[in-house]
């Protein structure tokens, strides 16, 4: 269990609960108002209700979590709640890798509009749940409940099947939990040791070469869904033998400090992008809907209005300038999504009515 602290939503939500089963994987996320602990109890026992009792609950130190309220509702509810050591907060990892895992996908979605995250949350949920996971080369909602998920197609005409027996589904418990779940155990033990050697491969100081170019992270993020990496630069010296490293911008401007091998994070297609097709953008000054997607107005930097260009989200490299945008207009870019449909609606009816007022005074002149 864990928690995750983003920008206040439309909605009021500024954290996110992350649950995750240990066994299946299967995640269940909830937006929060706040991290209090009588929000924190008052969402597990809706969870709990749906799902059931757990045994164990495994969370860091946070007060969130550990605090008189959560201690009478173990008691309660008969579950033991362990705690990560207070210096070694990488103990809940897997809690802490999914919170990256959902906010990389809401990131995704989102396009730089952040301030409507929590309302992405459900859909991330479930596709994190469908995904194929490495571990168990299952998904996580097909060992949570024993069947597929249901695809998003038309089941209409769909013939009916006969609901299983009592026998049926008790024998599907006895399968999951005599042959499933220790297969699952078996491959765990495996595939955990396969990632202690990659770990151990994998971590050692990488080097840079003069003339590569480099994302720089960034050291402290504004919100959760910032851009990560700040870029692109190309490293054009070395210094203390190689521990860090001087980099310049596309302008040929050398940045300030020297960066670290781990602040930094490799990329091979730029080498192959002309400098001059790589522009620096000043601010967004509009923005217009085409086809269901934004494209917004870009004012570059050193360049006049007449030079403005409309560009889809895909086209920034750092979505910052996107979120900067909408939080100076102080409007959400979903609601503007959900107007234009109405108003397409509407209209469409509207012509419809029309149609059809137009055939029945043709038939009555008749």
């Amino acid at each position: 269990m864990d928690l995750a602290n983003y920008e206040l939503s439309e909605k009021g939500n500024r954290n996110l609960l992350v649950l995750v089963d240990m066994c299946t994987r299967f995640c269940i996320l909830r937006p929060l108002p706040d991290k209090e602990a009588t929000t924190i109890v008052n969402t597990l026992v809706q969870i709990f209700c749906d799902v059931g009792l757990p045994k164990i609950i495994q969370s860091d130190n946070g007060k969130e979590f550990v605090n008189d309220l959560m201690k009478r509702f173990a008691r309660a509810s008969g579950f033991e709640h362990r705690l990560v050591l207070p210096y070694h907060p990488r103990a809940n990892g897997s809690a802490e890798r999914w919170v990256q895992k959902v906010t990389l996908c809401i990131k995704e979605m989102l396009k730089g509009a952040t301030t409507n995250w929590d309302s992405y949350v459900p859909a991330v949920q479930l596709a994190l749940n469908a995904n194929v996971t490495s571990r168990h080369k299952t998904p996580p909602f097909t060992l949570m409940f024993a069947r597929r998920h249901n695809d998003f197609k038309d089941y209409t005409n769909t013939p009916d099947s006969e609901p299983l027996s009592e026998e049926q589904l008790l024998e599907r418990i006895h399968h999951m939990k005599d042959i499933v779940f220790p297969a699952i155990r078996e491959s765990t033990k495996t595939i955990t040791k396969r990632q202690e050697a990659y770990f151990n491969r994998k971590h050692k100081m990488t080097q840079y070469n003069i003339g590569d170019y480099v994302m720089v992270r960034s050291p402290e993020l504004s919100s959760k869904f910032d851009a990560t990496y700040k870029g692109p630069y190309q490293i054009i010296n070395t210094t203390n033998a190689g521990t860090s490293y001087v980099l310049k911008n596309y302008e040929g401007e050398i940045l300030p400090r020297n960066y670290p091998p781990q602040s930094l994070k490799p990329i091979q297609v730029l080498e192959h992008i002309p400098a001059d097709e790589i522009y620096e953008i000043e601010n967004i000054v509009g923005h217009k809907v085409h086809k269901g997607n934004f494209l917004y107005r870009v004012r570059w930097k050193g360049y006049s209005e007449d030079d403005d260009t409309w560009e889809p989200p895909q086209n920034f490299n750092d979505p910052s300038s996107i979120t900067t945008y909408w939080r100076r207009r102080n409007e959400n870019p979903q609601n503007i999504l959900e107007r234009l449909n109405l108003k397409r609606k509407s209209s469409n009816h509207s012509h419809a009515n029309k149609k059809a007022r137009y055939h029945l005074r043709n038939h009555q002149s008749y």
